[in-house]
């Protein structure tokens, strides 16, 4: 059924892969061609360092770096809509991630601050975590909306996260609630970019001065 869908929105329609812009043979599965998931950039050991070594985070992989194919699906899933993208990022996120999740309690994604979230719909650090065969435990809320990171530098993202993330939902006694569950726990933060490391490291600092035994993060992609 699905062969027959696909031909006919290609006959119709013609839509094309987001990243080669080649007319998809399969565009019920994924808004990107076989050929181009294939010659996604890896990097060969999925660790990566933060640049100055994080103070909050004992370990932090990636699939490979934010460019060329890795780039279009990041851009596809967080500003296009195309949220099918999260699953098939999923046994990459996972084989990035290695052994980080094997003795984790949980995986942790960023939180948007509601206003995005309501803006865009859904919050794809929450999609690519739920790919990872792990608890999701979503202690964390972003209580201060900031402007987007995308042009600053170090010390200006770091800045402008600071404080903005905090522990728990908006419900009462969502902070006791996420401080009992994360205690002398190990979990795993989620989100789609690393660029200075900043946003993770506000929210592992949250998760740590919570209790939490140990904090590693996991990304689709480093820039």
């Amino acid at each position: 059924m699905a062969s027959i869908a696909d031909a006919l929105i290609a006959t119709v329609f013609a839509p094309v892969c987001l990243s080669c812009a080649r007319v998809l043979d399969a565009p019920t599965r994924s808004p990107v061609c076989d050929t181009c998931w294939a010659r996604i950039g890896r990097f060969a050991i999925p660790a990566c360092d933060l640049g100055p070594r994080s103070t909050t985070l004992s370990h932090v992989h990636a699939i490979g770096p934010f460019e060329d194919i890795l780039r279009d699906v990041v851009h596809g899933l967080k500003f296009q809509g195309r949220r099918t993208l999260a699953a098939r990022l999923g046994p990459l996120l996972r084989e990035a991630a290695g052994d980080l999740l094997d003795d984790a309690d949980a995986v942790v994604p960023v939180p948007l601050h509601p206003w995005r979230q309501w803006r865009r719909t859904y919050n794809q650090a929450d999609l690519l975590a739920a790919t990872l065969g792990r608890p999701v435990w979503r202690v964390l809320r972003r209580w201060r909306a900031t402007p987007p990171q995308t042009a600053l530098d170090r010390h200006a993202r770091q800045a402008n996260v600071r404080h903005a993330f905090a522990l728990g939902g908006w419900m009462p006694g969502a902070a006791h609630r996420a401080r009992r569950r994360i205690e002398d726990r190990t979990v795993v933060l989620v989100d789609d970019v690393l660029t200075t490391g900043a946003t993770l490291d506000a929210c592992a600092r949250v998760l740590l001065d919570a209790g939490a035994r140990d904090v590693r993060a996991v990304t689709v992609a480093r820039a």
